[in-house]
């Protein structure tokens, strides 16, 4: 936006009395400003593989969590994050810049607090960052669908010669016992007879130590093709794993990809994996319609564990 320098003519008068409580308002609003701005950007995040909107994590993978925020001349510091009785910490995975001179707790066994505490008289200026590793104990019943949120909150105190302060932030994950994600490796724009390439990453609970059936289903709209599969990897038993494809009455196509059948029910415990794959655009759909510019093909990824 173009600014312009316009001039003022109006005269602006008040007398002393009057000035009075304006000055006291723009006195109290420095104070408040000076309170707020001891800790700024206080944020906790963590690296949960992200499905839409939110991470995604299997119980007995390890997450990696983050707290970060400036502080501004602050005393008597203490940064508590409270663990979810569902989470336990992995010992010495606790890295704080910072705030070095401060004293680092952290719990043994699920639950319990990571505490960072300032000895009186020290004092924090500048960027402070925290990470540390946690994993979500083995949760739900085995053989039951899970889907569950675990949160936990990290709070920020300190003080200065202008006040106190206490902050707050949280982070959450979602726990599945088998987690997926799915991207497109494709720029927009592409035309019939174009190939799309999909990637599906894929995570399998530690504790999915003997499961009947575990499989990854991609439903593929009408007017998209399967063409193949280019790559296959999962972390605890090597080999590759070939889909069953089905054509559909309405012209969509089922890709599934069963684990158990492949690889067995008591090897997939802690797996990690990735499968990448290509598909075509089709002329035309199941109906005979021509498939033409801007139309959409939405389509996604699903797991299933039993």
């Amino acid at each position: 936006m173009n600014r312009q320098n316009y001039p003022f003519t109006k005269a602006i008068s008040f007398s002393w009395k009057q000035s009075i409580p304006f000055l006291l308002s723009c006195f109290l609003l420095l104070i408040t400003a000076n309170l707020t701005g001891q800790i700024q950007g206080l944020v906790k995040i963590n690296d949960a593989p992200v499905d839409g909107s939110f991470g995604e994590i299997t119980p007995g993978q390890p997450i990696t969590y983050t707290i970060s925020f400036t502080a501004n001349m602050l005393d008597n510091l203490v940064i508590t994050d409270n663990l979810a009785n569902d989470l336990q910490y992995i010992n010495g995975t606790i890295n704080v810049t910072g705030a070095s001179a401060c004293n680092v707790s952290t719990p043994s066994g699920t639950g319990g607090s990571i505490v960072i505490s300032c000895p009186a008289g020290t004092t924090v200026d500048g960027p402070v960052t925290i990470t540390y590793q946690a994993e979500v104990v083995d949760i739900g019943s085995d053989g039951q669908g899970l889907s569950q949120f675990v949160s936990n909150m990290a709070n920020v105190t300190g003080d200065n010669a202008n006040g106190s302060y206490s902050l707050n932030a949280s982070s959450f994950v979602q726990v599945k016992r088998l987690t997926v994600q799915k991207s497109v490796n494709t720029d927009n724009g592409q035309t019939p007879g174009d190939i799309v390439s999909y990637t599906v990453d894929f995570q399998v609970s530690d504790y999915a130590d003997d499961v009947s059936e575990l499989c990854i289903t991609d439903v593929l709209p009408d007017g998209l093709s399967f063409v193949g599969m280019t790559s296959f990897s999962i972390s605890t038993t090597g080999g590759s794993a070939t889909p069953n494809i089905t054509q559909n009455p309405d012209g969509s196509t089922t890709v599934k990809w069963d684990l158990v059948n492949t690889f067995g029910g008591t090897n997939l415990a802690g797996a990690t994996g990735s499968i990448e794959y290509e598909v075509e655009i089709l002329q035309n759909y199941n109906d005979g319609d021509a498939v033409v510019a801007l139309d959409g093909f939405n389509n996604s990824v699903t797991g299933n564990y039993v």
